[in-house]
């Protein structure tokens, strides 16, 4: 009993659901999930829109007196829509590399949030977006107004994308078998 409260504040209760078989080995007896969707498919495509998403955010990070120096509210947006990419990519990654069916705490840990991160990506992007614009309108863009303008594209093609990759996870469907 104290190891089942131990494990249940450390949010390992997954492990409850893994049993002692005859022969000694454990098994997992919760719930399953199976991919309607073709998975591969489904698959190559998250990760096309992951891997476009990183490679604007790459763009967007490098180019030169852009305008978000000792802005806050064109860097903070930035860095979250960078970090949620990331999430994003580690969420994918795990779930890519389940072979079989998909255990009910891999659905819940990997699968259930991914449209929340790719809505605060895509939210983050256009704020960020925002605030790029109100470096260009006042002139705080850091001198050089090209790079300031296409980094305002650069974040909304960001947004754009991380919209596109909601839509797409919403419309996926993993059944509880």
């Amino acid at each position: 009993m104290a190891d089942n409260r131990k494990n249940n504040l450390r949010g390992h209760r997954y492990l409850n659901n893994y049993k002692q078989d005859v022969s000694g080995a454990y098994r997992y007896t919760g719930d399953f999930y199976r991919w309607v969707s073709d998975k591969k498919r489904a698959c190559r495509n998250m990760w096309g829109l992951s891997l476009m998403e990183v490679a604007l955010g790459v763009v967007g990070g490098s180019m030169p007196k852009a305008g978000m120096e000792g802005h806050f509210y064109a860097l903070l947006p930035f860095v979250v829509t960078l970090i949620f990419i990331c999430v994003q990519i580690y969420a994918l990654g795990n779930l890519s590399m389940i072979k079989e069916d998909i255990k009910d705490f891999e659905h819940e840990r990997y699968f259930k949030p991914m449209p929340v991160y790719n809505m605060i990506t895509a939210v983050a992007a256009a704020v960020g977006a925002a605030g790029q614009t109100v470096n260009v309108v006042t002139g705080w863009y850091g001198g050089t107004l090209l790079f300031g303008i296409a980094l305002i594209f650069v974040e909304l093609a960001i947004g754009a994308l991380a919209y596109l990759y909601y839509r797409y996870v919403k419309v996926l469907v993993i059944e509880k078998i």
